[in-house]
């Protein structure tokens, strides 16, 4: 269950991840913010892999290293 973040927060979050996968060079990553157990937010930046159409998800899985 997600629960509801500032408008702002959101945003700037996703600005944040934005700008990881891009100056990391990654083809995409997913990110998320938790607390207690509860997610607070979470999204899928770019592609699950190259040629993809999908962002990457909860229960995509990513090699340590993999480019």
């Amino acid at each position: 269950m997600t629960t509801a973040l500032p408008d702002q927060t959101v945003r700037s979050l996703r600005r944040s991840a934005l700008d990881r996968q891009r100056t990391g060079r990654v083809p995409g990553l997913y990110a998320a913010v938790h607390r207690r157990g509860d997610v607070l937010w979470a999204d899928g930046i770019g592609v699950v892999e190259v040629g993809a159409q999908r962002s990457p998800g909860p229960d995509d899985q990513f090699l340590i290293a993999s480019n």
